[in-house]
């Protein structure tokens, strides 16, 4: 499939496996320059590594944990270093726990929340501006089934409404943002 998407530049988080990984291929394959950025330096270089055979692709592996709130300015500095801009983000890491709200304890909570929710903003903030002066920009919100079904996933369910919020950042450029609510997959984390 083609997506018009050569010479792009596209950050994607929770990018070493799973459906990460997939969307950083298929950008890969269809000429983009891809930012890989997860947590596991090891499964993360060799995500990379496979891009680059498979795809000749233009691949930067950046080991990231996008809780961090210093995180995602610094990845995508280094993209911007390495490319010149950011022209995709695919926000895709989250972590999950089970149980709904009654059962996710403080700590599950926050590091949900600051996985999925706080990362997005956050990359977000960082990416809009350049997007805003190109005029052009495409931004990707990747939830989960708790974001149809909240009770199974609290911090997800908030992943629409925050995508709102960016739609009255750049409401008179050609950027768009779009959320998506996957369904049940099959990858390492369940």
């Amino acid at each position: 499939m083609e997506l018009g998407i050569t010479g792009k530049t596209a950050i994607i988080t929770g990018a070493s496996t799973g459906i990460g990984f997939a969307v950083a291929r298929e950008f890969a394959e269809n000429g983009a320059r891809v930012v890989l950025v997860a947590r596991t330096a090891d499964r993360l270089h060799q995500a990379a590594k496979e891009i680059m055979q498979e795809c000749k692709s233009e691949v930067l592996a950046v080991p990231a944990d996008v809780s961090d709130p210093a995180e995602p300015d610094r990845i995508v500095h280094s993209a911007r270093a390495r490319f010149g801009s950011v022209d995709i983000m695919i926000n895709n890491a989250g972590r999950a726990h089970s149980g709904d709200i009654l059962q996710a304890t403080d700590a599950d909570w926050e590091e949900m929340t600051a996985t999925k929710l706080s990362a997005m903003r956050r990359f977000c903030r960082a990416v809009i501006p350049d997007m805003r002066e190109r005029h052009w920009g495409r931004i990707v919100n990747i939830s989960s089934i708790g974001g149809i079904y909240p009770h199974c996933c609290p911090a997800t369910s908030g992943t629409k409404s925050i995508g709102c919020l960016y739609r009255l950042s750049r409401y008179r450029n050609r950027m768009s943002e779009v959320p998506v609510k996957w369904g049940f997959s099959r990858t390492e984390l369940g």
